[in-house]
């Protein structure tokens, strides 16, 4: 369930960790509540596309690169993440 990803998300940010380890599981979490979030919105954007709804289509493909773009940006911050 996405909810229950970015709720894990919100408890490691609490836990303020400090070392490096705890940095890339805070960020493994974070990119898979991502990816999901990523899947939801393909969907919609498919479903905008089929249902020929240019506004849901629009929006959604423009959210799907948006949270794209913030994948790539943070796994650019791990080198275990960006080889």
């Amino acid at each position: 369930n996405i909810s229950d990803v970015f709720a894990a998300v919100q408890k490691l940010i609490e836990a303020d960790g400090k070392t490096y380890e705890y940095e890339l599981d805070l960020c493994d979490v974070l990119r898979q509540a991502l990816s999901d979030l990523a899947n939801t919105v393909c969907k919609k954007a498919l479903e905008g596309y089929k249902n020929k709804d240019v506004e849901l289509f629009e929006q959604n493909t423009n959210l799907f690169l948006d949270i794209i773009e913030d994948m790539d940006r943070l796994l650019l911050t791990k080198k275990e993440f960006s080889s």
